[in-house]
């Protein structure tokens, strides 16, 4: 299938990356941001935009990979409304597309990514959820060729996912540093911890 990832952050770049690895052509990067768009397009080997407006409009899926707060916005600009579009978020509901949209969905990794550390995509769980029973057939097609772990989720159900996920990444972070802390104060090394982490 021809792709265009919007957005050129950590989950554009690891979705990006397994989605080519998996035989998809991914034919353009688009950010606002022309080092990151150069950058995630040279690993892509594919052209890279920034404007919204030269965004090709033959592609057959449009992955929308942007911040929660931007996605709205992103959307209003697409210049495209029939084909299949995603987001990328835990947070969003599929509403977020609203009525442009007559193939819309989402795949919402559920996995903490950097770009520069190296992740077995295949083994991440891919929540997606579409708009209709087409959109649906084409997301599962889709997820399920980066990923062994495909599940349905409608959006409540998948927001609820994605805050036991900030707490089980991001508090356990938090944790060990109050930990490193305590024992700083008597001059313990925090390595004493590590086995136990």
């Amino acid at each position: 299938m021809k792709i265009s990832i919007i957005g050129a952050g950590n989950v554009a770049t690891h979705l990006g990356l397994a989605l080519k690895k998996s035989g998809h052509e991914i034919v353009e990067v688009y950010s606002r941001s022309e080092p990151s768009a150069k950058a995630l397009a040279r690993k892509l080997k594919c052209r890279f935009v920034t404007d919204t407006k030269s965004i090709t409009r033959t592609a057959g899926l449009y992955v929308v990979s942007v911040s929660d707060h931007a996605v709205k916005g992103v959307l209003k600009s697409l210049p495209v409304k029939d084909r299949l579009i995603i987001h990328t978020s835990g947070a969003l509901a599929l509403s977020v597309f609203g009525k442009r949209f007559n193939n819309c969905g989402v795949i919402y990794p559920v996995q903490t990514f950097s770009k520069n550390r190296a992740i077995k995509f295949n083994e991440v769980p891919l929540l997606i959820e579409g708009n209709s029973s087409s959109s649906f057939a084409s997301i599962t097609k889709v997820a399920e060729s980066v990923s062994k772990f495909v599940f349905e989720l409608p959006s409540a159900d998948r927001k609820t996912v994605h805050l036991a996920a900030v707490f089980a990444n991001n508090f356990s972070n938090h944790l060990f540093v109050l930990a490193e802390k305590i024992l700083k104060r008597k001059n313990l090394p925090f390595p004493l911890l590590g086995p136990l982490m």
